[in-house]
């Protein structure tokens, strides 16, 4: 029979340190390559929170100050909803203009921006009103009691709000408590968009145990949405009709802390 010779004592330790040198190595790299992966994905996550947060800001500051055929600036408006509210396209508010009504605290350093404009999905006017009080309309939009509105005729306009609809022969009937001027057919009605901008903390934590920040908007119907979650600084500076946005996006899983400078202008 042959012979096997075995390994000695000092062979098999030389071949355990080789292989614990060899697997220290391969942690070592991958130790780095997953810290480096990490450290990328929270790049990525503050980026995409950020372009969303400006790609959403951008869309709604374009519809600012249209009132269907024309804008804010060339219109008479009636606020049947409040009278001492001046209304203009875009207004920073202060913190005390919407204090009450937020359902989230602001944070100290967040700009509340305040944009006005009617719905472009816009319902005709089917007939010359007969009475002040009674609208009827097309059903391209369907309208709501409680609904806030704008009823335009690039002249003149009323914001108000819909006591009650009634639907007859693919029309809806439109009766307000309020004493509106005289529109007549081929006149337009839509929604009225009111939304204000901030930034506020959210009700939930990232991996380090901070809450979590988040763009919010709060609407007419005292409703405060969130928009885009990791947006921590929203600034907003308005010189005469040219406006610039300062964001800071950040990452959800702060792991590494990563976050994004934004800059981007407007004109209304």
């Amino acid at each position: 029979m042959r012979a096997f010779k075995a390994f000695s004592l000092l062979e098999i330790l030389i071949a355990i340190a080789l292989g614990s040198f060899v697997t220290l190595g391969l942690a070592d790299i991958y130790f780095s390559h997953h810290k480096n992966y990490q450290y990328q994905k929270s790049i990525m996550q503050a980026t995409q929170n950020g372009m969303l947060a400006s790609n959403l800001i951008a869309t709604t500051l374009s519809q600012a100050g249209y009132v269907g055929c024309t804008s804010l600036d060339n219109i008479h408006i009636t606020n049947h909803i409040d009278a001492n509210n001046e209304i203009s396209a875009i207004k920073i508010l202060s913190k005390n203009d919407l204090q009450s009504s937020l359902s989230n605290t602001p944070l100290l350093d967040s700009s509340l921006l305040q944009l006005s404009f009617m719905s472009s999905q816009l319902n005709d006017v089917l007939q010359d009103m007969t009475s002040n009080h009674y609208i009827t309309v097309s059903d391209t939009l369907t309208f709501e009691k409680g609904d806030i509105v704008m009823i335009s005729n690039c002249i003149k306009a009323d914001i108000f709000t819909i006591d009650d609809v009634y639907i007859k022969d693919e029309q809806q009937i439109i009766y307000t408590n309020d004493n509106l001027a005289i529109y007549k057919k081929g006149d337009v009605i839509s929604q009225w968009r009111q939304p204000t901008l901030y930034i506020a903390n959210t009700d939930r934590y990232d991996n380090l145990g901070n809450v979590i920040p988040a763009l919010y908007w709060h609407q007419l119907n005292g409703s405060d949405d969130e928009l885009v979650a990791g947006v921590s600084h929203f600034y907003v500076k308005i010189n005469n009709k040219k406006v610039t946005i300062h964001l800071t996006s950040v990452s959800l899983d702060k792991i590494n802390q990563s976050s994004q400078q934004w800059q981007f202008t407007a004109y209304v």
